[in-house]
């Protein structure tokens, strides 16, 4: 069971925060605020890999293209792609 603690803040903003929780359809604040922080974390991570992509070579693209196509290879194993598993 999670625990909860009080976050101080001016009644306009724990207002403004119902509010769009309810618009949102969340259960709680708390909710609410956790899709946000999870949002934010996506956000900053697309970010950073769109900075390391920016700085990629056209020499270190061929090479990583050069592997996935070597890689994609193991796609055509073999096996029947309609094959049903049972998994127990």
């Amino acid at each position: 069971m999670a625990t909860f603690t009080t976050v101080k803040v001016s009644t306009e903003t724990r207002d403004r925060l119902k509010k769009r929780a309810d618009e949102g359809h969340f259960s709680s604040i708390d909710a609410y605020l956790d899709d946000l922080i999870r949002r934010e974390d996506r956000a900053k991570r697309l970010a950073e890999f769109r900075d390391v992509m920016s700085r990629v070579t056209p020499e270190e693209w061929s090479d990583y293209m050069s592997e996935v196509s070597a890689w994609d290879a193991t796609l055509m194993d073999g096996l029947d792609p309609d094959e049903k598993w049972n998994e127990a």
